[in-house]
C-alpha cells in the first residue's frame, strides 16, 4: 500500500514536470517555421547562433570579409569583432554546453534545451529542500519553484543565460547537500565532483555572479566543516576548476586573454593589467621599497572596484528599482516570501533556544548577504529593455533576481507546510488548496497576457518576424548588408546586419563596404521621410536612399546607391 502511494505521488510529479516542459517550450515551439528559428532579443540570437555554429564546427568565432572594411563594425548586436571574425558579446558557457549537448540531441533541439533543464532542476530544487530545510517543504517549495512567474517567463527565453545559470547553481547546490548526507560512503566523493562540475558550469554561464558565488563557498565550508573530509572537499574543487579551466581556455582561444569575455566596460582590460603586473607588488616589498609598494596596490584596488562595481552604488536608486521590480511588480509572491522569511526567522531563534544551532540563521544571513549584493549590482544601474520604458515582466532586472526570487522559496515552502499541519477539516485544506490555484492562475495569466513583453505578444511578434524575414529573404540579394535600428535579431543570418544609429554615424563606415556588396536600409520612414532623411544624411556622403518595396504599412525597405 505504501509503495502504491510512492508510485503514485512521483508519478503525479514526473506528469507535473512534463506538463512544464511544455509550458516552459511555448516560445520554442513559436520561434520555428523557416527552418532557422527566431528569437526576440539579440542576446537569445546570438547564443543561438554560437550554439549551433560551436555544434557543427567546433568553433564559437566567424570570419567576416567585410569587417575590416567596415573598421569592425559590421556584426549584430550582442556580436563584437575580434580581429576579422566576429565573437560572442556575453559568456561563452552557454554555447558551449548547449553546443555540446547538440552534438548528441541536434541542432534542433537547442532551444527545447532550457526548458528541459528547468524542469528537471525542480526535482533538484525538491531535493536540495528536503536536504537543508525539510522534507514537508519540499513539495510546496517545487510547486512554487515551477509556477513563480519570473522563473516561468524567463524559461521561456530559452536562449538567455539566466535560468541556465540558476538552474546549474541549484543542481550544484543540490548535489554538495546530498554529498553532506552521505559523507562517509565512496559515494560521496563523486557526489561532490558533480557538485563542483555544477557550480562552475553556473560560474562559466554567469562570471558576472562570481563574487557572491564564491564569497559565500568559503563561508558555507566553515560553517559545515565538521560534515566535510578533506577527500571530498578536494573532489569539489577538482570538479568547480574543469569548468572554470576550459572557461579560461575558451576565452583566451576567442579573446587572445584568460581574463577578458566579450562584454567588458573600460575599466576591465585595466583590471586585467593591473592584475597580470601584480606580481611587480612582491617584487617591491621584497626590495623593501614600501612607497612603490602601496602605489600599486592602491592601482590595483581602484581598478578591482571600478571593474567589481561597473555601475557604482546609488542607494536611491537601486531600492526604488527593487521595490518596483522585485516587491511590486509580484506582489502576492512576495507577500508570501515576507511571510516565510519572518517565520523562517522566528523558527531560527526558536532553534537557538532549544537546541543550541544557528543553521536557519546561517541560511538567513547568507540570503541576505547575496540579496544586498544583487540588489546593489544590478539596481544601481539603469537599463530599459522595451522603447517606451515600460515596466514589464521582460525587464532585465527581473530575471537578475531570479536567485534572491528562488532563494526565498523553501521558506515560503516550510510556512506553507507549517499552516497544512495545522489545518483542521476539508475546509481549511480547500480554503488553502485555493489559495494556491489562485497564485497559479495570477501567474500564469501575467506571464502568457499582462503585458506587451508577456509570452503570448512575444509570441504574436515571432509570428511577423517570420513573414518579415521572408520579405528580406525574397527582395535582397544574398550577399547584401542590412542596417536597420532593431531589426537585426529578425534578418541574421540569412543576412548580413549591422545596427543603425539614431545620428547615421555609420555611413562613414559605409564608404568602405560600398561597391563591394549592396547595402540596404530597413527602417519606420515613409517614402517622403526617407527623402528628408537622405538628404540630410546621406548625400553628404556621396549616397542616396532609394525606396524597393514595403514590408508592411509602418516598415519599408531601402537601397544605400550613389548620389546622382
Amino acid at each position: 500500500m505504501i509503495h502504491g502511494k510512492k508510485t503514485l505521488y512521483w508519478s503525479g510529479i514526473a506528469l507535473l514536470l512534463v506538463f512544464f516542459f511544455f509550458i516552459y517550450s511555448t516560445l520554442s515551439f513559436q520561434s520555428y517555421r523557416n527552418g532557422i528559428p527566431l528569437f526576440n532579443s539579440p542576446d537569445e540570437t546570438a547564443n543561438y547562433f554560437f550554439s549551433k555554429l560551436f555544434a557543427e564546427k567546433g568553433t564559437l568565432t566567424f570570419h567576416e570579409p567585410l569587417l575590416s572594411a567596415s573598421s569592425g563594425y559590421l556584426h549584430p548586436r550582442s556580436m563584437t569583432a575580434v580581429g576579422d571574425d566576429v565573437a560572442p558579446v556575453s559568456f561563452l558557457g552557454l554555447p558551449v554546453i548547449y553546443g555540446f549537448l547538440a552534438k548528441v540531441f541536434g541542432v534542433n533541439a537547442i532551444p527545447f534545451f532550457t526548458p528541459a533543464i528547468a524542469s528537471i532542476s525542480a526535482l533538484f530544487f525538491f531535493l536540495l529542500v528536503r536536504n537543508v530545510w525539510s522534507m514537508q517543504a519540499a513539495l510546496p517549495a517545487m510547486i512554487l519553484f515551477l509556477l513563480h512567474p519570473a522563473y516561468l517567463y524567463n524559461a521561456n527565453r530559452a536562449m538567455l543565460h539566466n535560468v541556465l545559470f540558476v538552474d546549474l547553481l541549484i543542481i550544484g547546490c543540490a548535489l554538495a547537500s546530498q554529498m553532506v548526507r552521505m559523507r562517509k560512503s565512496a559515494g560521496a566523493l563523486c557526489m561532490a565532483f558533480l557538485a563542483g562540475i555544477a557550480l562552475g558550469g553556473s560560474l562559466w554561464v554567469r562570471f558576472s555572479e562570481s563574487i557572491w558565488i564564491l564569497g559565500l563557498l568559503p563561508v558555507l565550508g566553515i560553517a559545515f566543516y565538521r560534515k566535510l573530509r578533506i577527500g571530498i572537499v578536494a573532489a569539489f574543487l577538482a570538479g568547480l576548476a574543469v569548468p572554470l579551466i576550459l572557461m579560461a581556455q575558451y576565452n583566451a582561444l576567442v579573446y587572445g586573454n584568460p581574463l577578458l569575455f566579450g562584454y567588458q566596460t573600460p575599466v576591465i582590460p585595466q583590471a586585467v593589467q593591473q592584475i597580470e603586473q601584480s606580481a611587480s607588488i612582491i617584487q617591491s616589498l621584497m626590495h623593501l621599497d614600501g612607497a612603490a609598494a602601496k602605489t600599486q596596490i592602491v592601482a590595483l584596488l581602484v581598478s578591482l572596484k571600478s571593474a567589481l562595481l561597473p555601475f557604482g552604488i546609488n542607494p536611491h536608486l537601486f531600492k526604488k528599482t527593487f521595490l518596483d521590480y522585485a516587491v511590486f511588480f509580484f506582489l502576492p509572491f512576495s507577500i508570501l516570501a515576507a511571510g516565510g522569511l519572518f517565520f523562517f526567522f522566528w523558527r531560527g531563534v526558536v532553534q537557538i533556544v532549544r537546541e543550541r544551532s544557528a543553521s536557519r540563521l546561517f541560511l538567513l544571513a547568507s540570503y541576505a548577504a547575496m540579496g544586498a549584493w544583487l540588489i546593489v549590482f544590478y539596481g544601481s544601474w539603469v537599463f530599459h529593455d522595451n522603447l517606451d520604458k515600460e515596466v514589464t515582466i521582460g525587464t532585465s532586472y527581473i530575471r537578475y533576481w531570479l536567485p534572491i526570487t528562488i532563494y526565498s522559496l523553501p521558506m515560503v515552502g516550510e510556512l506553507i507546510a507549517f499552516l497544512l499541519e495545522r489545518c483542521r477539516g476539508h475546509v481549511h485544506r480547500a480554503f488553502l488548496a485555493a489559495c494556491i490555484v489562485c497564485l497559479a492562475l495570477l501567474s500564469f495569466g501575467q506571464v502568457f497576457t499582462g503585458s506587451t513583453e508577456s509570452i503570448t505578444a512575444m509570441a504574436s511578434s515571432l509570428a511577423s518576424y517570420h513573414g518579415k524575414r521572408q520579405f528580406i529573404a525574397d527582395t535582397t540579394p544574398q550577399d547584401s548588408v542590412l542596417f536597420s535600428a532593431r531589426s537585426d535579431k529578425i534578418f541574421f543570418p540569412t543576412r548580413r546586419v549591422a545596427e543603425q544609429t539614431s545620428d547615421f554615424r555609420e555611413l562613414e563606415l559605409v564608404k568602405g563596404m560600398y561597391g563591394r556588396a549592396p547595402i540596404y536600409y530597413y527602417g519606420l520612414w515613409s517614402q517622403q521621410d526617407a527623402s528628408t532623411v537622405s538628404k540630410k544624411y546621406f548625400e553628404p556622403y556621396g549616397f542616396s536612399l532609394v525606396f524597393v518595396a514595403d514590408a508592411d504599412s509602418r516598415e519599408h525597405l531601402y537601397k544605400v546607391t550613389e548620389k546622382q
